[in-house]
């Protein structure tokens, strides 16, 4: 990838709008986080009581609810649901209609495919890939794709 950064108008601020998690990562690494803001879809229904990382866009018709954290330089894709108390670490990709029940963690670099379903309290490793569709009942290891209803380990 190219080293040359582009200038940054005084006043303004950035947003990494690819979907890849590992690009996103990179481009975020070549300017200070000053230059990072939070993009909020108006139609996104978020809990006052939640806290949302620099650089982290939240498309229409999202739903986060009480008491979860969501990292820097997410993606909340169209019509994702985070329930209460979740932990969603940096650089993560929840795509559209997605459900993350309550109490789930998903560790740094994880894609959650188009309507996957993540029951209450799982725990969803680092760098994981998770199917469109997929029903994540028990918690998942780092560094792997799982498919599936229920949702099983395929590499």
């Amino acid at each position: 990838m190219s080293q040359r950064k582009l200038e940054v108008p005084q006043d303004s601020y950035l947003i990494i709008g690819i979907g890849n998690n590992k690009i996103r990562e990179f481009l975020s690494a070549q300017y200070s986080k000053n230059y990072y803001c939070l993009l909020k879809h108006p139609k996104a229904v978020i809990s006052e009581r939640t806290q949302i990382g620099i650089g982290t866009i939240v498309m229409s018709s999202v739903c986060v609810n009480v008491g979860s954290i969501i990292g820097d330089h997410c993606i909340l894709n169209t019509n994702c649901v985070v329930d209460h108390d979740c932990d969603i670490d940096d650089f993560v990709h929840i795509s559209p209609n997605a459900t993350l029940c309550g109490n789930v963690k998903i560790g740094r670099g994880t894609w959650v495919g188009a309507g996957a379903t993540i029951i209450q309290g799982v725990k969803v490793g680092v760098n994981v890939t998770v199917g469109a569709g997929a029903v994540i009942l028990n918690d998942v290891p780092d560094n792997v794709t799982v498919v599936g209803n229920p949702a099983k380990i395929i590499k």
